[in-house]
């Protein structure tokens, strides 16, 4: 009787582990891939890294991730400004998760963090927190964009 509980125990205990051990996997291939949230169906597409000259205009990155208050406040905004600026300026929302990469280079701890660029993929300005559409909209013009 005792033998038999202690190798249900055992089988109990190796599932666990094994569960365990495909989640982390998933989380390990998925932090290999960079993705950006789409505005459309909000579904992610695979991106490359931002990397010097690859773009003409002033980058802003939103650095999110679920269950953040203030990443859902912006959302709205971010929307907003990618219609104003459409072509002048690439506004894109990143889940610090499933952008692991990027969160690193850009070294994120806290969100939401906003991540300006200038034309030559510089850093002009970070912010940690909430940032208002005004705020936003004065950042990105005296980042080149007018």
């Amino acid at each position: 009787m005792i033998k038999n509980n202690v190798m249900k125990i055992i089988v109990l205990v190796l599932i666990i582990l094994s569960i365990i051990s495909i989640f982390i996997y998933k989380k390990i291939i998925n932090s290999e891939k960079v993705k950006v949230e789409m505005k459309s169906d909000e579904k992610n597409q695979d991106v490359g890294i931002y990397s010097a000259n690859t773009s003409k205009v002033v980058k802003m990155l939103n650095f999110v991730q679920d269950g953040c208050p203030p990443c859902k406040q912006m959302k709205s905004l971010i929307l907003e400004l990618k219609q104003e600026y459409e072509g002048r300026v690439e506004i894109e929302e990143l889940d610090i998760y499933l952008n692991s990469n990027l969160a690193e280079k850009y070294d994120i701890m806290y969100t939401p963090t906003q991540i300006f660029l200038d034309k030559d993929n510089n850093v002009i300005y970070k912010n940690v927190g909430f940032l208002g559409k005004n705020k936003i909209k004065e950042i990105i013009d005296k980042g080149g964009v007018y």
